[in-house]
């Protein structure tokens, strides 16, 4: 009898996680965007997670009474939805929008290791108004690592195609919108890469907050 409640209890709670990751693929209305200049994004930037001069994003979790398999299918879950190639949600600028391209993939999933590789790769938009849209292909790597009651992710390899239906320019997001290189750059450069680091910043400190969400215990 115990053991069947506490299958019953386990299923209920992923069941209800899983519910809860479907969520977040839900399509509400997109906000208005509203037009900024360069001295006002100058007041929008955050501090740039740095290691070793490398841009890095990263979570380290702790989820109480949750087992690496529990964890693992949560996170798996959610990881084949959020990097599916193709797929898209939401609108810009809702907080949540992504359009992955063809490349977006789960590279590598080791289920007994318990980690998980990511191909992030998707489209960037940071202005699109009425014959403007200015957006750029950014790449990444989202690495997990799961045990019993933790979760480490990461976020790193960061670099952007800009002018992707033209003349591609690939340039790494540490020189392109990192304290130097928004130091030496000038006009509409240096307003790119502003755009650029705040959406990058808000982009992925979301995406590491889906992973907390599907990891909460309800």
């Amino acid at each position: 009898m115990n053991k069947f409640i506490i299958s019953l209890c386990a299923f209920c709670f992923f069941a209800n996680a899983n519910a809860q990751i479907d969520d977040l693929f839900d399509n509400p209305e997109a906000k208005v965007a509203k037009k900024t200049s360069t001295e006002h994004l100058s007041t929008l930037i955050d501090k740039l997670p740095m290691e070793n001069n490398k841009v890095v994003f990263r979570l380290s979790k702790d989820v109480q009474g949750a087992n690496q398999a529990t964890l693992y299918a949560l996170i798996g879950y959610w990881a084949e939805r959020r990097f599916e190639g193709e797929a898209k949600r939401d609108e810009w600028p809702d907080d949540r929008f992504f359009k992955n391209l063809m490349y977006s993939t789960i590279k590598q999933a080791n289920r007994k290791a318990g980690t998980l590789t990511c191909q992030g790769a998707e489209e960037m938009v940071v202005t699109n108004h009425f014959l403007v849209k200015n957006w750029a292909e950014v790449y990444y790597t989202l690495s997990l690592h799961i045990t019993d009651e933790h979760v480490e992710a990461t976020i790193s390899n960061i670099y952007y195609s800009l002018n992707p239906e033209s003349d591609r320019i690939k340039i790494t997001a540490e020189d392109f919108f990192s304290d130097e290189a928004l130091k030496s750059a000038k006009g509409k450069w240096k307003k790119n890469g502003l755009k650029y680091r705040i959406e990058t910043q808000k982009r992925f400190k979301n995406l590491l907050k889906e992973i907390e969400l599907v990891t909460t215990k309800k």
